[in-house]
């Protein structure tokens, strides 16, 4: 279903634009599409600040560089080869997040903690 949509079996005509208006309006809106993503990943840079684990860090910053590599694709064939890379690194993350979440509630239960929720 998605390759229909980015171009398998079809030409490049049928995604470029027509009129000047068109193609200023496609300009346009990838240039909010990449202001919201610059947005979003200085949202992040606090959220980097205050991970405990080196190990989820490094798969976020994985997870961003695959999110950058599909935005900066240069044909709509790249763009979506990119975005299916994302499916690995985003599960990493999750799982990563996961695992380190268990540690730090299992290390506050030894210290005889409260729970948190």
């Amino acid at each position: 279903m998605k390759m229909k949509a980015f171009g398998e079996g079809r030409s490049a005509a049928a995604y470029t634009p027509s009129s000047s208006t068109e193609h200023e309006a496609s300009l346009q809106a990838m240039a909010r599409v990449n202001d919201e993503v610059r947005q979003a990943s200085v949202a992040i840079i606090p959220l980097q600040s205050r991970l405990h684990s080196a190990e989820v860090r490094s798969a976020l910053n994985e997870l961003i560089g695959v999110v950058w590599a599909t935005m900066d694709s240069k044909t709509s064939l790249a763009m979506l080869r990119n975005w299916q890379l994302v499916d690995q690194p985003h599960n990493e993350l999750h799982t990563l997040m996961g695992r380190v979440i268990k540690q730090l509630e299992d290390e506050n239960q030894q210290l005889g903690d409260p729970s948190a929720r």
